[in-house]
């Protein structure tokens, strides 16, 4: 298990929403978690609950970038 930082990479309006250029959350997963399906459920889920905003179109390397902390 490790803990990641997934970052929005650029600011802009996507599906009427703003998402702003380093909005970041923290997942827990075994390994990098935009290659799972799995993975990307658990951003979009943080993302809802810290900013209240659906990401699921921008899980990936495009608009968001993902580092290991631990």
């Amino acid at each position: 298990m490790g803990l990641y930082k997934v970052s929005i990479k650029r600011s802009g309006t996507f599906g009427g929403q703003k998402i702003e250029k380093g909005m970041s959350v923290e997942v827990v997963f075994t390994h990098k978690p935009m290659g799972y399906t799995k993975g990307k459920a658990e951003i979009k889920s943080a993302y809802q609950r810290k900013y209240n905003v659906d990401v699921s179109k921008l899980t990936n390397s495009t608009y968001m970038e993902e580092e290991k902390i631990n």
